[in-house]
């Protein structure tokens, strides 16, 4: 990672990597052009309370849902069954494709009507505003509008919510009985839950308030591309698996 060398300007410390400082110099050198009035306390509220709470509630909920129906099917023995014909081989790729609306479906709703609550209780005015506002402690990667800002936190959280899905889909099929399935989803609820937290807080923060995941990694966009990477891997290894069972043997 490239260190800036020249003194930081008023207001920017060596504490972030020179692609951050550039970013911060950019929107300082002209507050009018990417500022706004906007209170730290709406964006505190979307880090610590909207995002992270939407994170854990979508892991949890598509896991305890969607987890004892998929190994449901093992258990009695359906796949047998489905395995004893050419279409019957094929409904496994179908019944992916059906979780994954269904939770689709259910992520929509939740991040929906729970960003509907915030925008009509507090948001409302502050839609049009610029992020990076001047009454604000932090700076953050996107210089756009609150509208925007949010929209793209939707995004990413609908992102997480289809790669739980994906993860879990695996997981089950791969499970033999109940127990096998809690010991393999309680873990991977409880990293779901722990890159919530680190991940989410402060969404897209570069400086000041900035998230976890982004302090650590330095990455820019860290939190969004965490997400879509976790939805690649597990679409990936879910697919892979539907591929493989269709040739398995009886």
């Amino acid at each position: 990672m490239e260190w800036a060398t020249k003194p930081p300007p008023p207001g920017i410390s060596y504490g972030i990597p020179k692609a951050a400082q550039n970013h911060a110099i950019k929107v300082l050198r002209e507050p009018d052009k990417y500022s706004g009035i906007l209170p730290q306390t709406l964006t505190v509220s979307v880090g610590t309370g909207v995002a992270v709470s939407l994170g854990v509630i979508l892991s949890g909920s598509l896991s305890i849902m969607l987890a004892p129906v998929l190994t449901r099917d093992n258990l009695s023995k359906m796949r047998q069954l489905q395995y004893s014909s050419r279409k019957g081989r094929k409904l496994l790729r179908t019944q992916f494709w059906a979780i994954l609306t269904v939770a689709a479906l259910i992520a929509a709703t939740e991040i929906g009507v729970t960003f509907a609550v915030f925008i009509k209780a507090a948001w409302g005015p502050f839609l049009h505003t610029r992020l990076n506002s001047v009454m604000s402690e932090s700076l953050f990667w996107y210089t756009g509008t609150v509208g925007d800002w949010l929209t793209i936190i939707a995004v990413t959280l609908f992102a997480l919510a289809l790669a739980v899905t994906c993860i879990v889909f695996l997981l089950s099929n791969l499970s033999k009985n109940y127990i096998a399935l809690l010991l393999c989803v309680v873990p991977m609820v409880a990293a779901f839950f722990t890159l919530s937290y680190g991940g989410l807080q402060y969404p897209f923060a570069l400086w000041g308030a900035q998230t976890p995941l982004y302090s650590i990694t330095k990455v820019p966009w860290s939190e969004a591309v965490a997400c879509g990477a976790l939805l690649g891997i597990g679409g990936a290894l879910a697919g892979w698996m539907i591929k493989k069972n269709r040739r398995a043997e009886v």
